[in-house]
């Protein structure tokens, strides 16, 4: 592996982890974004943007990918606020007062482990 000037590859804040909780892979975004890796050691990954960049790994990417498992937001338009998440699967969520995008996350992805062990 090549080095890069002033970038301590080892350094844990590079790393990005599967956003599923019962999943431990994770590779190093620099990877990502350095064109001298060649892309390889994250193929396969699948960046979840509706939650600030977070990614999935390739084993539990391909449903995300195919659109199966797809989130979005539960919009109240005439309130301006985020009523919940839901799924492309018809899934969804709503907790009955204002949460954050971590407890969205959270639900979602529990429900990913729930339908796709």
């Amino acid at each position: 592996m090549n080095t890069l000037p002033g970038i301590d590859l080892s350094d844990p804040g590079y790393l990005r982890h599967c956003l599923r909780p019962d999943c431990t892979e994770s590779f190093n975004i620099v990877y990502q974004m350095t064109s001298e890796y060649g892309g390889s050691p994250v193929e396969g990954w699948h960046m979840v943007r509706m939650f600030s960049g977070l990614y999935l790994c390739p084993r539990h990417s391909l449903r995300v990918a195919t659109g199966d498992h797809v989130p979005s937001w539960i919009w109240d338009a005439s309130h301006d606020q985020v009523l919940g998440v839901r799924c492309a699967c018809e899934w969804e969520w709503r907790p009955g007062r204002p949460a954050t995008n971590g407890e969205h996350r959270e639900q979602w992805a529990g429900q990913l482990v729930r339908v796709d062990p």
